[in-house]
């Protein structure tokens, strides 16, 4: 495996999660080169992610008020489109990955049908395949949950047929920030007394699936897990 091309045109929180599946992809795949196609308001956010060598940017909302005004021709959409996936075909893609399971990424694997493809695409024919039962449930079954089962990390490191590493440097950190950060969590540990304590942290906040803990089972879990020897709560 040499070139592993992603798709990836989902909200900010799935692209940060790319820092997930290109890790894994390169503890699998050693020498790989991974390339990320996405949206160009993530182009900061880029900046943080490990392993993956090179970013592609599209302007989906430059493409959207081409084709919507009437003054323009679809063919300027079209030729802008086509001079992104120019410079992108220029490399012999091994495998080409739908990480988001959106629109964009389906109708951009099309283009791709003599590759290696994991996840959902549209066909010839204009229907959504799959390429794996994993990626069947992803568009039939999770898409209709309120709240994930099968969290979407894991689920997408099946898609793309590669295990998931939990290890490896995924981000970029500042050295400073760190060396505060290995503090604080030292204080916190010294609390019960152990630096082999474990730091639970607990978000008071709703989760991106919009689930949420009650007040009741807030407060159970609270008291749990200062009651261990093991474990120290920390409420974000």
């Amino acid at each position: 495996m040499k070139n592993i091309l992603i798709s990836s045109f989902g909200t900010s929180h799935d692209f940060l999660s790319l820092a997930e599946l290109a890790s894994s992809l390169k503890v699998q795949y050693q020498n790989v080169n991974i390339e990320v196609v996405t949206q160009n308001v993530y182009k900061k956010d880029a900046t943080l992610l490990r392993n993956i060598d090179r970013f592609h940017y599209i302007d989906i909302d430059k493409m959207n008020q081409i084709f919507s005004n009437p003054l323009y021709s679809d063919a300027f959409a079209i030729n802008y489109y086509a001079d992104i996936q120019n410079d992108i075909s220029d490399v012999n893609w091994d495998r080409v990955i739908n990480h988001t399971n959106d629109d964009i990424s389906s109708f951009f694997l099309a283009t791709f049908q003599d590759t290696t493809l994991a996840g959902t695409y549209i066909n010839q024919q204009g229907l959504p395949k799959m390429t794996s039962r994993w990626a069947i449930y992803q568009n039939y079954v999770a898409s209709r949950q309120s709240r994930m089962t099968i969290d979407k990390i894991t689920l997408r490191n099946h898609i793309a047929q590669t295990p998931y590493v939990t290890d490896a440097q995924k981000i970029y950190e500042n050295e400073e920030y760190s060396v505060m950060a290995s503090q604080n969590f030292n204080r916190i540990k010294q609390i019960k007394g152990s630096l082999d304590t474990k730091i639970i942290g607990i978000n008071l906040e709703e989760g991106y699936d919009q689930y949420l803990f009650d007040d009741n089972s807030l407060r159970q879990l609270i008291e749990t897990l200062e009651d261990s020897e093991e474990f120290k709560p920390v409420l974000l």
